[in-house]
């Protein structure tokens, strides 16, 4: 593994955003955290997420990230294959829209 300097994703977030991608290998729940804390998520309009289920050593809670969504103005779908084994790694894929 090697290193990689971190910004806050909000620093990025200067004006209106038609459409956000994330994929940032499990750091999905700290980064939309600190999106929703700094109240820039209203300047996004739509994202397609790449969520990181059950990750090894990771306490994510897929509901809790779907509900930060939904309290931010957001309504979604969602797209997972099944993980080659119970309890193991897996992708869900949501697309996220401004309700309205």
């Amino acid at each position: 593994s090697h290193p990689v300097e971190a910004a806050p994703l909000s620093e990025f977030i200067t004006g209106s955003v038609d459409l956000l991608k994330i994929d940032i290998e499990g750091s999905e729940v700290a980064a939309f955290a600190e999106l929703e804390a700094s109240g820039k998520m209203p300047l996004i309009s739509r994202m397609f997420i790449e969520y990181h289920h059950h990750l090894p050593g990771e306490m994510h809670s897929l509901s809790a990230f779907l509900d930060r969504l939904e309290r931010c103005g957001f309504d979604y779908e969602l797209g997972a294959a099944m993980p080659k084994r119970p309890g193991g790694y897996q992708d869900v894929v949501i697309r996220a829209r401004r309700k309205g």
